[in-house]
């Protein structure tokens, strides 16, 4: 769009329709009640994996390390708690804060190993083993088994906290828990569960769960909760906002404050990708080093103090997923993250509604005022500026852990921009008047300034250019003239051909000639736009639109029903004023127009009604309209085929499933018939017919293949027909 206006009325008219843009937006992120969108966290996903590859995420403790369990710890696929027994026992010899599993032994296995393993577990003391539960978004009433680990977790884990708001939490209906004599010994738990975001990736950490009237924590924030001497009761929870961690009576120097959003889930903020994030070291070279004296005092240094994560790493491990990070890590990453976060004392806070829509009026006043001016090249530099600008703040607010709706801000700020540049377009050509004279009748205003402001351009003669071109005709014209006064017939077209005109006009076209009831016109010139194929297609469509509703009126006069045809190809023409020193037109001329011309009279082979080429399909903007391959023809007196479409609508218009099933039998049918298998070709056009008995193109293509010998078929046939007439 080229745009710069000097109307008072279209300056006074602007802050208007800024108002009558900017209310829909705000009232829609209102009503949702959310800025954010799956989209955002997709685009911050990237944006979150540059910044944390450049060293701006949250810093990573030496507090954490991760001990793996990987291929060769299993036995023949079985993982034998007698080893874990073990590094249990030589974990406790060196002195860790606590330790932890992400892993659930629900059932008991060799006997003399899960002695082994209880023992182990009450010898090491601050082992954490986790439960996990089946979770609703509403409330439920929790399964409770009599069994020692439910009252473990009745008694021991599970608290009523002080909570404000309401909230949505997630609600236990059941659990899985550890095996009764682990249970039994373990000096905590916490949950695991895990619920990714709708995409299927883990970008949050599940922090609470509620279990009846109580509240049960996850597994980093229990061993948090411990190692700092703080009570899982004098937590404070405001659902939607934050928990707060108070400092009061523990080892913290000031309050941890976790962002949580309804559900009591925060953002997992991790310090790196799965391997550059803490150290790492397996159970079997725990193992194989600790009884070498050599090699105890590095192990000592690298468990002494620390929180030690537990989990499987092996191939055969199922806890698996795909973080804000990266794909197909091994979860225990999540966990891990967030006692980081915890001991770093630094979450990532969600920008809310109300800040964004601030930034949002902000952004649409600063688009206002870069559209009054009189060039339009201001507003496009204000938009790309934006753009950037949004982009940059989001970088901003990542690297000072904050989160921005990136996707929401700038979807919203395209739909001002486009607006407010769309309506000024709208009001120029509105405001606009035709200048008098001859021109004026056929040709817009652009045309006829151009003419007036340079009297060369009426000497003969042309130029290239890439052009759209459209031809209509009205079916069946001859008969129902015939059945017709002249004077009615003159009435009658002469008020086709107004309403028309207007609408070629209306979409930026010329009207070249008008040969009886035929139109011809053209897109993209004499001033080139970029769009002028769509703007032909959206022509042809109104103009189809508005033919079926004059039907109607005509109809109800006694007036035949007149049907038109139409047929658009893009290509390069030449144009420019043709004929005589003293009479000529402004017209174009080759082989691109005659195709047009061919497949307006295609159109009745076809039964359709708009038919465009495979050149004016590709010069289309995606995805703006509903169009359908009909066939490959040759025009007469040319070798190259060319594929030939139906226009049969715009992308929002409604289809009935009864034609989607007919344009997909006949894509089928189509598709088999040019790679040469003319029996499944049969069958879908036949399909196709079901749906449309009175089927045109169908039928046609059925009596083709009916006609043809696949055995004398050329190797180059290519599936074309001729065109043999108008």
């Amino acid at each position: 769009m080229n745009f710069a206006f000097n109307s008072p009325l279209i300056r006074r008219r602007l802050p208007l329709i800024f108002i009558l843009l900017l209310l829909p937006v705000l009232l829609f992120w209102v009503w949702h009640g959310s800025v954010w969108t799956t989209l955002d966290m997709r685009a911050l996903d990237r944006l979150y994996r540059w910044v944390v590859a450049r060293g701006y995420g949250v810093p990573a403790s030496e507090r954490v390390v991760y001990l793996d369990i990987v291929n060769e710890t299993y036995h023949h696929n079985v993982l034998d708690r007698r080893d874990l027994a073990r590094v249990n026992s030589i974990l406790a010899a060196l002195g860790p804060e606590s330790v932890a599993y992400d892993i659930i032994f629900a059932h008991p296995s060799e006997p003399v190993a899960d002695s082994m393993f209880a023992a182990s577990i009450t010898e090491l003391g601050s082992l954490f083993l986790p439960a996990a539960f089946d979770l609703s978004t509403h409330p439920q009433s929790f399964l409770w088994e009599p069994r020692p680990a439910y009252r473990r977790l009745k008694d021991d884990y599970c608290h009523r906290l002080t909570e404000k708001n309401a909230g949505q939490p997630y609600w236990a209906r059941r659990a899985i828990l550890q095996y009764t004599p682990f249970a039994t010994a373990a000096y905590g738990s916490g949950h695991i569960n895990l619920p990714p975001d709708a995409d299927g990736v883990f970008r949050h950490y599940l922090l609470l769960i509620k279990i009846d009237d109580c509240i049960f924590p996850s597994l980093a924030l229990a061993m948090f909760l411990d190692a700092e001497g703080i009570a899982f009761n004098q937590l404070e929870i405001e659902w939607g906002k934050y928990i707060r961690i108070p400092a009061a009576g523990s080892y913290l120097e000031q309050d941890v404050i976790i962002p949580i959003d309804e559900q009591g889930r925060t953002y997992i903020p991790f310090p790196n990708v799965w391997g550059a994030d803490f150290p790492h070291m397996t159970v079997n070279g725990l193992l194989k080093t600790y009884n070498d004296p050599v090699w105890r005092g590095g192990l000592r240094s690298f468990f002494s103090g620390k929180f030690v994560f537990i989990g499987d790493a092996s191939q055969a491990g199922s806890d698996f997923g795909q973080t804000a990070l990266e794909q197909n890590v091994p979860l225990i990453a999540v966990h891990a993250a967030v006692m980081n976060g915890l001991l770093q004392n630094q979450f990532y806070h969600r920008w809310g509604v109300m800040p964004t829509l601030g930034v949002i009026v902000l952004l649409a006043v600063l688009l206002l005022l870069s559209a009054l001016p009189k060039p339009a090249g201001i507003l496009y530099v204000m938009g790309g500026t934006i753009v950037l600008s949004i982009v940059g703040l989001t970088v901003h607010q990542l690297i000072h852990f904050a989160l921005f709706p990136v996707v929401s801000v700038l979807t919203s700020t395209a739909i001002l921009f486009f607006g407010i540049s769309t309506a000024i377009k709208f009001m120029m050509y509105r405001e606009q008047a035709f200048i008098r004279g001859a021109f004026a009748h056929y040709v817009p205003e652009n045309v006829v300034k151009q003419i007036i402001e340079q009297p060369d351009r009426l000497q003969l003669g042309g130029e290239e250019r890439e052009l759209t071109v459209l031809f209509s005709d009205l079916a069946g014209f001859t008969s129902f003239s015939e059945q017709m006064t002249p004077t009615e017939l003159v009435r009658l077209l002469n008020a086709y051909l107004t309403e028309m005109t207007q609408i070629v006009l209306d979409e930026g076209g010329i009207i070249d000639k008008y040969q009886g009831d035929a139109i011809m016109a053209e897109f993209g010139a004499p001033l080139f736009v970029p769009d002028h194929a769509d703007r032909a297609l959206r022509a042809a469509l109104r103009m189809q639109q508005r033919l079926a509703e004059l039907r109607t009126v005509w109809e109800a006069q006694g007036l035949p029903a007149i049907r038109c045809r139409i047929g658009i190809n893009t290509g390069r023409m030449v144009i420019g004023n043709m004929g005589s020193e003293r009479v000529f037109d402004y017209t174009v001329i080759g082989d691109a127009v005659n195709l047009g011309s061919r497949l307006e009279g295609a159109n009745k082979q076809y039964g359709s009604l708009i038919l465009i080429s495979e050149f004016t399909r590709a010069a289309l903007t995606t995805n703006q309209f509903l169009i359908r391959q009909l066939d490959v023809i040759k025009v007469k007196g040319k070798s190259e085929a060319v594929r030939v479409y139906e226009v049969y609508g715009e992308r929002s218009d409604p289809i009935p499933e009864a034609d989607r099933q007919y344009y997909h039998a006949y894509q089928q049918g189509l598709e088999a018939y040019l790679r040469r298998d003319f029996a499944s070709a049969l069958l879908h056009f036949q399909s196709a017919l079901d749906h449309r008995p009175q089927d045109v193109a169908a039928t046609l293509m059925i009596q083709r293949i009916n006609t043809l010998d696949p055995a004398q078929l050329p190797a180059d046939w290519d599936g074309s027909v001729t065109l043999t007439s108008k």
